[in-house]
Parts: C-alpha cells; structure tokens; sequence
C-alpha cells in the first residue's frame, strides 16, 4: 500500500478522476439498462422470463447503486478508511453477478443463469476490480488524499 507522504498530488485529479468518472457512469448505465429489462419483463411470452428480466434488472439497480455509492464515499469522505471501503465494495459487486443469476436460475432459467455466471461480464467486472485495486493500493494520490487521521472514530463514522 501506498504510504502517505506531504509532498505530491494531492486531491481528485488525475487517474483517480477516471476511476470516479467509470463508477458514476456505470452506475447511470445500469439505471438505463433495467429500465430496458423491465420494459422486456412486460413483453416476454412466459412467467419465466418475466421473472428472469426483473431479477435481473434488480441485480442491476443494486449493482448501478453500489457503483453511485462508490463514487459518492470517493469524493466526499476525504478518511484513510474509504480506500478499504472501496475495495470491498468493488469486490462485492464482483459477487453481485453470481448471486443474481442463482436467484434468476430459482425463477426457473437454469441455462441463462450457468450463462451469466460464465459470461463476459463476470469477467470484466472482476478484471475491472483487480486493476482498480492494484490502483487504489498503490498510488501516492490516493494515499495523499485519503491520508490517515489521529481519531479511529471520526475515520469509520464521519
């Protein structure tokens, strides 16, 4: 991990800025494409797929929040404790994908659900994480502007 220093860049710039910028488009990207899966939802031709869609379009609000509360905890708590909250994150909605298709595959698709699992997505949400952690851990931006504080309660609470 990268150790803080008083000299250097220092604040939202650079590729920290970027990595803000993906997490509030993915999360405005998955609004608009559960909207597409419940529009879908209401024109599919079985109960199943119905069900199938709108599952899958609330896995994809969860993962569209999840993102948005990323960006948000990046860009307005300055603590040393939102980096590790981030990396969580960015691993748990990792996991979002597997879990919602299990759920989609109780609804009755058992194919679609092995098919998401094993999917493009899958993978590059996870090869996503990994090179944004790698980042998060080890740039000097990052642990300038997220520099440690002497209160542990003022860090985990605000």
């Amino acid at each position: 991990m990268a150790r803080y220093a008083r000299q250097g860049p220092v604040g939202m710039g650079g590729w920290l800025a970027v990595f803000v910028a993906t997490l509030a488009l993915n999360a405005v990207a998955a609004v608009v494409i559960s909207w597409g899966l419940f529009h879908l939802a209401g024109r599919a031709s079985t109960a199943t797929f119905s069900a199938f869609y709108r599952t899958a379009a609330v896995g994809i609000i969860l993962r569209g929040g999840g993102y948005g509360y990323l960006a948000w905890r990046l860009i307005a708590r300055r603590q040393s404790g939102t980096v590790r909250i981030v990396v969580a994150g960015l691993w748990l909605l990792v996991l979002t994908l597997p879990i919602v298709t299990l759920v989609g595959a109780w609804f009755g698709s058992g194919t679609a659900a092995v098919g998401a699992v094993l999917s493009p997505t899958f993978f590059r949400t996870a090869g996503y994480a990994a090179i944004w952690t790698a980042y998060l851990l080890r740039s000097d931006r990052v642990a300038n502007t997220y520099a440690p504080t002497d209160n542990a309660l003022a860090d985990v609470f605000g």
